[in-house]
């Protein structure tokens, strides 16, 4: 217990850093009806699975196993007597960490721990700062293991068909440390709430209590101390599988110079706390933060062997998701590599980093996220995203999807430089779909499809396709950015605080920079049913290229010297004053022509009030 005690104030310090202190949203998020049910979208399918694989077993490991099934009380982990939980297999990782080498005992070249594809009702797994690498990875490389924060409830009363049982935990409303209140003003109280209940395998609605129960709803009752469900129509009491989350995190590791994650499933935490610290996320990997600088100064990332870092880290083919808040943060990682994993259906975002370097993401999702603090709870800005990545340097997003989410896609928020993100899709957000922020540059997105995004969000001005904000050296090049509200591409200027963050950057607040090239940016278009009912002429007409409304339109200015673009083709049916010049909160708008005669730029460019034939 002192072990994991002791690791959790190691990683409390590590993420005091800040971790969402960037920009907070322009304006008031908006104030849809709630849902009556979860009806939350589907995860995708990974955009480019391979084949599952193992870690080949390097001489002079340790190798543990665990197995659910047949593991015993006294097993030993090896493969005749094998661990019954995980809890075991890793409290015997930690005693071969650096207090065995203060003690001069023989340390293994590496910890493997091999574990029985099932369903393992545990969570709080706490690895050390250690020396040499662990792998924690599926026997069978084509089966998962679940990790999982939920326990099966049985002892249902019930009355009128409202199943009930007693409420032993008083976990209240999450706290949201360092949030700004103009983010919070509309949250709804079951935005703060961190109780789920899944019914054979699904989420089911929560409301508040003292609400009638509609089928696929829940509710807690905290005065009474009682859950009460009642489930969908559909299902039978008789048979069903209740579950109930408990354990608010699943996984923490410390310092390495090696951690591999594969085959594994992190859900159903009910961590609900959402600030910076500890409490947001169900698993945590991160490095230790540096001593001597206390806020992020002007690198994503100091290298020095002052200090310990999280090293070469790999997760394949894994899944987090169906957690309360958010499914995995990393912080102070050097080497990252994640491939065909999920990052979906999360409350709050899918992913969390800082302060990252040689990063890559590969045919991975980051879809639906957001639906506790966003959907359900009506606020979708600061810091929920699909996956929200501040200081990150030399980083590729490759073959992605950031989609549905009930807020940003892929949100590079704060200090990032050396990005490329290659063949991704980002749609149908409720937010932004890419939002590049306060960042140094330069970023490349290329061959990628922008599509829909911030439609559903009619009160706010400040969403659409792409946003970029305070920050230089973007570039888009062979990519569809079509149909967002309000913008296609969004630039954003101004005059940032003189204290924290800012005081120790080399930011001035002026985008500049932008380059784009070979791309479609189609505006105004929506088909059919999906075209909201609020949706105005002036949606219809969205910019193009230009300032949003809360950008300073003097420095606004100042950019267009800086804009490089051409071989664009540009689509409104609605009129062809599409270009903003600056002025009037951004709503002074130009001609394809008038925009060449401004920038000197895209005289190659062409301009159709319908979809070119030759691009159907």
């Amino acid at each position: 217990m002192s072990h994991y005690v002791s690791l959790i104030r190691f990683l409390s310090v590590i993420l005091s850093v800040a971790f969402f202190a960037a920009c907070t949203p322009d304006s008031a998020p908006p104030d849809p009806p709630p849902a009556e049910s979860a009806d939350l979208p589907p995860a995708a399918e990974p955009m480019g699975a391979t084949e599952p694989v193992s870690t080949p077993i390097p001489e002079g490991a340790l190798v543990l196993y665990v197995d659910g099934e047949k593991g015993e009380a006294g097993g030993d982990g090896t493969e005749r007597a094998p661990f019954a939980t995980l809890t075991e297999a890793v409290a015997v990782v930690n005693t071969t960490s650096v207090d065995a080498e203060v003690a001069a005992e023989k340390v293994p070249t590496a910890v493997v721990i091999k574990v029985a594809p099932g369903i393992y009702r545990e969570g709080g797994l706490a690895l050390q700062q250690r020396t040499t690498p662990v792998t924690i990875e599926s026997m069978d490389a084509a089966k998962e293991v679940i990790i999982t924060g939920a326990d099966v409830w049985e002892d249902w009363e019930q009355v009128g068909g409202v199943l009930s049982a007693p409420w032993p935990y008083d976990w209240g409303n999450a706290k949201f440390k360092g949030w700004p209140a103009s983010d919070l003003k509309n949250l709804q109280p079951i935005g703060a709430r961190s109780e789920m209940v899944f019914v054979n395998g699904e989420l089911l609605r929560q409301i508040e209590a003292g609400r009638s129960l509609k089928q696929g709803q829940y509710q807690v009752d905290l005065q009474a101390k009682k859950l009460s469900v009642r489930l969908p129509n559909d299902v039978d009491p008789d048979t069903a599988i209740i579950e109930v989350s408990t354990r608010p995190h699943l996984l923490f590791a410390g310092p390495m110079p090696g951690l591999t994650l594969r085959n594994l499933v992190f859900t159903q935490a009910n961590n609900g706390d959402m600030h910076p610290g500890l409490g947001s996320w169900a698993v945590l990997l991160a490095g230790e933060q540096d001593k001597g600088t206390k806020d992020h100064g002007e690198a994503p990332i100091s290298v020095d062997e002052s200090r310990a870092f999280l090293r070469n880290l790999l997760i394949e083919n894994c899944r987090f998701e169906w957690n309360n808040s958010g499914g995995m943060t990393l912080a102070n990682v050097i080497g990252v590599t994640v491939r065909d994993t999920h990052f979906d259906n999360n409350g709050t975002s899918g992913v969390g980093a800082n302060r990252c370097k040689d990063v890559l993401y590969e045919d991975c999702t980051f879809d639906g996220n957001n639906w506790r603090y966003g959907k359900w709870g009506h606020c979708f800005g600061w810091a929920p995203a699909g996956t929200k990545q501040l200081f990150i340097s030399e980083a590729v997003y490759r073959r992605c999807s950031f989609s549905r989410n009930y807020a940003t896609g892929l949100w590079m928020d704060f200090g990032n430089e050396n990005i490329v993100v290659e063949d991704c899709l980002m749609e149908d957000n409720w937010y932004v779909g890419f939002y590049f922020e306060a960042s140094y540059g330069p970023c490349l997105v290329k061959n990628s499809r922008i599509l829909r995004n911030g439609y559903l969000n009619k009160h706010d001005f400040a969403v659409g396709g792409v946003l970029f904000a305070e920050s230089k050296g973007l570039t888009l090049e062979d990519c569809e950015i079509l149909d967002n509200a309000n913008y296609q591409i969004g630039l954003r200027s101004r005059e940032r605080k003189s204290s924290g963050y800012w005081s120790k950057t080399r930011f001035d607040g002026l985008c500049e920079n932008l380059t784009v090239n070979r791309c479609v940016i189609r505006g105004g278009y929506f088909a059919g049913e999906n075209t909201p009912e609020w949706f105005s002429d002036l949606h219809r007409l969205s910019t193009l290229i230009g300032a949003t409304t809360h950008s300073n339109q003097d420095w606004y200015k100042k950019f267009i010297p800086t804009y490089r673009g051409d071989h664009n083709t540009f689509i409104n049916g609605f009129g062809d004053k599409v270009f903003s010049k600056g002025g009037n909160y951004g709503l002074e708008r130009v001609t394809l022509e008038e925009w060449q005669n401004l920038t000197g730029q895209d005289t190659h460019s062409t301009f159709h009030a319908s979809m070119p034939e030759s691009l159907r």
